[in-house]
């Protein structure tokens, strides 16, 4: 029997070859009728002999193609029509609300690779192939659905062959809006930084690699934003780059044209090597296996951010160099990418010696995404290109009628996110908003989302804090219901958005800061509970009073001062005791003056655990000073305990105070000073408070009574993968599950994810925590 069946279906369904599947999978069967993109992802109205209709349902899934998920479909039948005689692709339908997925860059496919090196293909040394599995997507959307109308790609038009290939289903190419070749498609030019063109095309890719090869600093407009590149094994080359835009020690990555090279520098593993030369292609940081080999590369530091090619433009320019070029972002350090030509020769004239850009212009600026494995599993660092958006598939069930949220995250790292009924949308990151440029981008990615989406969020989520950016211009905003959730918990949110909770958990959430429930800085936080129930601050690391609050995020010996104060008391200043310390901390009789006098209205409590490696850091030696970049001191405390075979610990203190359990963090303090004194290595003293660290962790779960289902470790100090790995020792041999943060940042860049997990549990029940 003939039958007529419409399927509306949403998830990542455009932009991904969706549609010519379709297509010859219906041709294949011999069945009538049409596929288009809607606002709401995709309709498939399919007509032939029902049991033919079955295998279409069936073989739909079955064949998809890569990286497409059909997340909810909807079937409904309609009347048959014989007037239908054959398949079709329909013209996108616009509707007056946009609901469809917005897709991810995605890196060239292997396909594409080949047409760039084969003299054969008329795409031979094309830096802007792609197809239908590959390129840019988000970077060069202005509006959805997504077609080639609706992208920066409009302007240009296609030559006959493009068309040909871009209106055959057959053809790799079919339907694939960024479609181009080198007669129709961008094109290169090299620049001088006064903006004059000194060559295009082929030329100025040749140009580029000689200019490479002498040691010069080039700005190479990519797919999301432009990155300043340099030979990595130059070290004047690099150090020039270093100091010019102001990166202080902060690591940079570095680019290689194959796995084959990165073998040769790092570990790479099974989970290592997937993710670079996967679809995403996102920063890998990876194990030396020289600790000293790209040193100006990564200051004190064990490991190397590794990345392969993902454009074609990047794949000629590493295979023409020869060897690993240096890629950071195109910016002043802190500052967002820049994404268009006069934006960078503003912002980088003083940084780059010479500018490679294109005319495809980039309208939504995305960085890399950094990741790293940890105990076999994916830790991701920061949310960028081919990984956002993103959409994490939620259901918003029962309670009252779902109202979406815009959830702004934090201030530092900041991404954002859209909370749907069909889930969370997870939006690259944008950087700090303390920077102004980093600030203004926010806004204007919310309001570019409101024209996304056709409507304009009445409900937003942020941080607690109330001095934060991004609170502050959420209630200024008209019309806007604003609801604020508190740091630590928005992390606990976000784990258990991505591992479920149904059990009572202990969660660990350490981090720099927070803004706590008494209005004080939070950072080395137990707490115990599930969604379903309350989520209680059990426990904390004992507060200490910080010397100048904010300053001493940069200042360490600020917080070693704050530590030993706590620590020692007046006896601290005792002239005939510890004067040989505070000189090693680098403290003249002034300074230490300045500090004894500190008044308490400028000291802030805090039970901050990144002040406390930034403390203990400054004490041993290890880094005593101005920090060039947040988590600088304890990157260098985990390098020195990564190298060091000691297996001793330090004993914490538990006490039950007031109402709670605090971590005492002062005997560790007191028998570092005491072992200092008997000449014991910074290394050995740093693996050792690594270890008391997971000591202390297990310590504080089995104080539970009964004992918790499951333990989840969150907050930016658990990026430290040492410190993660130690943990998941002790608890594997206690037969405890141990979850952390794996595709969401367990920093800042994740509480968007916790905000949104939180509102939808309020949509889905009467109760919230």
């Amino acid at each position: 029997m003939k039958i007529r069946r419409q399927l509306d279906i949403s998830g990542s369904v455009q932009g991904l070859g969706v549609r010519p599947y379709v297509y010859n999978l219906a041709t294949e069967l011999g069945l009538q009728g049409s596929v288009m993109n809607t606002s709401g992802g995709l309709t498939i109205d399919i007509q032939g002999e029902d049991s033919v209709i079955e295998e279409f349902s069936r073989l739909l899934d079955l064949r998809k193609p890569p990286l497409v998920e059909f997340r909810s479909s909807k079937t409904s039948e309609r009347s048959v029509d014989e007037n239908l005689k054959e398949f079709v692709i329909a013209p996108s339908a616009v509707g007056e609300v946009l609901t469809s997925h917005l897709l991810a860059d995605l890196a060239t496919c292997s396909k594409c690779e080949v047409e760039i090196f084969d003299s054969r293909e008329r795409r031979y040394r094309y830096p802007f192939t792609n197809c239908t599995y590959c390129g840019p997507r988000y970077s060069i959307t202005k509006n959805l659905p997504y077609d080639r109308a609706q992208t920066s790609m409009a302007g240009f038009s296609m030559c006959e062959s493009c068309q040909r290939e871009y209106e055959n289903p057959a053809d790799r190419r079919f339907h694939a809006q960024p479609i181009a070749c080198p007669q129709c498609g961008p094109q290169l030019q090299l620049w001088a930084a006064d903006a004059q063109v000194l060559t295009s095309g082929d030329e100025a890719l040749g140009q580029t690699v000689t200019a490479l090869r002498q040691g010069k600093i080039i700005a190479v407009k990519g797919l999301g934003g432009f990155h300043l590149m340099v030979d990595a094994e130059n070290k004047v080359a690099v150090s020039k780059l270093r100091e010019r835009k102001g990166r202080g020690d902060k690591p940079f990555a570095v680019m290689f044209a194959n796995l084959a090279q990165v073998q040769q520098v790092a570990e790479v593993g099974p989970k290592e090597s997937d993710w670079l030369e996967g679809p995403y292609r996102p920063i890998v940081i990876l194990k030396k296996t020289d600790g000293k080999s790209f040193w100006q590369v990564g200051p004190e530091q064990n490991t190397l951010g590794v990345l392969l090619p993902y454009t074609p433009l990047h794949h000629l320019l590493l295979r023409d160099f020869g060897g690993p070029l240096v890629c950071t972002s195109g910016n002043l350090s802190e500052e967002p990418i820049c994404i268009d030509e006069h934006q960078a020769l503003e912002k980088l004239a003083k940084v780059a010696d010479l500018f490679l850009v294109h005319n495809r212009p980039i309208l939504r600026p995305v960085e890399d995404s950094v990741l790293q494995v940890v105990e076999d599993k994916p830790m991701l660092i920061r949310r960028g290109r081919g990984l956002a958006p993103q959409l994490w598939p939620a259901t918003a069930e029962g309670g009252k009628e779902f109202t979406e949220a815009l959830a702004l995250g934090g201030d530092l790292k900041h991404a954002m996110g859209l909370c749907r009924e069909d889930g969370y949308l997870l939006a690259p990151h944008v950087g700090d908003l303390e920077e102004s440029e980093a600030f203004r981008q926010m806004v204007s990615e919310v309001n570019s989302w409101q024209k996304f989406f056709g409507q304009k969020f009445t409900e937003v989520l942020v941080d607690s804090h109330p001095h934060y950016h991004s609170h502050q211009w959420a209630k200024e905003q008209e019309t806007v219901n604003v609801t604020g959730l508190q740091h630590h918990r928005a992390h606990a949110w976000a784990l258990w958005a991505e591992h479920g909770g149904p059990q009572r958990d202990f969660v660990v959430i350490w981090d720099g800061l927070g803004f706590g429930d008494d209005k004080t800085i939070w950072g080395g936080e137990f707490f115990v509970g599930s969604p379903a129930g309350e989520l209680s601050r059990w426990g904390a690391i004992r507060p200490f009073d910080l010397y100048g609050g904010d300053k001493a995020i940069r200042d360490t010996r600020r917080s070693c001062l704050s530590l030993l104060d706590s620590a020692l008391g007046p006896e601290l200043w005792d002239e005939t005791q510890h004067q040989e310390l505070l000189q090693t901390l680098g403290l003249s009789q002034d300074v230490q003056n300045f500090f004894r006098q500190f008044p308490r209205s400028h000291r802030h409590q805090t039970t901050s655990m990144g002040r406390l490696f930034d403390g203990v850091a400054s004490l041993l030696g290890i880094y005593s000073g101005n920090l060039s970049f947040e988590g600088q001191a304890a990157m260098k405390l985990q390098a020195l305990a990564e190298l060091s075979p000691v297996e001793e610990t330090y004993s914490w203190e538990w006490v039950f105070e007031d109402g709670m359990w605090w971590a005492d963090w002062r005997p560790v303090v007191l028998a570092m000073m005491e072992d200092l004194k008997l000449g014991s290595t910074a290394g050995g003293l740093a693996r050792r408070f690594h270890q008391s660290l997971a000591d202390m962790i297990v310590a504080g779960f089995k104080l539970q009574s009964p004992c918790p289902e499951r333990v989840l470790l969150g907050g930016g100090c658990m990026q430290n993968s040492l410190l993660v790995s130690l943990v998941a020792k002790r608890f594997s041999e206690l037969g405890i599950e141990l979850k952390w943060p794996e595709l969401n940042p367990p920093g800042d860049g994740g509480l968007a994810l916790g905000q949104m997990a939180w509102w939808m549990f309020q949509q889905r029940n009467e109760a919230c925590v």
